[in-house]
Parts: C-alpha cells; structure tokens; sequence
C-alpha cells in the first residue's frame, strides 16, 4: 500500500479522492491504515504490549481527531440523549494534550483543548482515550475515570458509541 501511495503522490502530489461521502488526500491514507490496523488489532488480541505501543502513538490520535473528529461521532448523535443541548468534556491523558468532545449549534466534533481546563473532564489511560473515541470500551478496571454526573457520562458514552 505504501508503494501504491508513493506511485499516485509522485505523479499527482495533490491527489484526493471520494471516501465515505467526502474527500481525503490521498497522503492521508498511510496514516490512516495504520490507525486501523492498530484499532482492528486491539479488536482481536486486546490491550498487550504492541496494541499499547501502537495505540498510543500520538500520531495516530492526532490523525483521528484532526481527519475524522467529526466522523466520529454521526453514530453518537442519533444516540444522544440530550441532543440540543450544548456539551464539552475533555478526555485528560496524562503527559498528552486534552481531548475535548464538542456538541454545539447543531454539529459535534473532537478537537485538541485549549488552555483553559474548566470544562469536565475523564481521566483516560492514553491508550484507552484512543479506542474510546472509536467507540471501544477499556477492559482494564481503572482505564477511566470519571468526573462527571452519571447523566453526563451516559452522554459521552452515548456519542462516543461507534462509527
């Protein structure tokens, strides 16, 4: 693949093409195989030593937030239990930038978090934040921990439910 990716960007630096109802650059696509591979092999042999590495690249997130943040969460949003009320958490890793999950007028997204920390928050092992927003769940007791009220948790849960 990464071969097939060299041969288009040498002829055709800027070349993007349809995917999933929109446009990626196809410059994009090495990242984002990786990221799935990552994601699909935590699906089968769990949370080891190479899924840990591998999810907790910070290239691997950066790529999920910045080329699928709002992706992420059309599922969510059919599920939301509140969906015309504004929302913000952030996702606090330890030693990484927050992650916030934003609802407001009418769209949602992921985005990295500004300074100011007075939004809620999750304290999430970063591996666990990775699958999290892909709509996983952390086997691991003590991967997450809320500081939420339990309507606001069911919520984040809610959108960060699958894509």
């Amino acid at each position: 693949m990464r071969h097939l990716v060299a041969d288009v960007l040498d002829r055709e630096p800027e070349a993007v093409i349809p995917w999933t109802g929109r446009h990626m650059a196809v410059a994009k696509f090495i990242p984002h195989l990786r990221n799935e591979h990552a994601l699909h092999r935590w699906d089968v042999a769990g949370e080891d030593s190479i899924s840990r590495q591998l999810l907790g690249s910070d290239d691997l997130i950066d790529h999920s937030v910045a080329e699928l943040g709002q992706i992420l969460l059309v599922a969510g949003r059919k599920r939301d239990p509140d969906p015309d009320t504004d929302f913000r958490v952030r996702l606090r890793s330890k030693g990484h930038r927050d992650l916030l999950v934003v609802v407001g007028a009418g769209t949602s997204t992921l985005a990295w978090a500004d300074d100011s920390p007075n939004e809620p928050w999750v304290d999430i092992d970063p591996v666990a934040r990775h699958v999290f927003i892909w709509g996983r769940r952390p086997d691991r007791h003590g991967q997450v921990r809320s500081h939420l009220s339990q309507p606001d948790l069911t919520r984040l849960q809610a959108l960060l439910s699958g894509y």
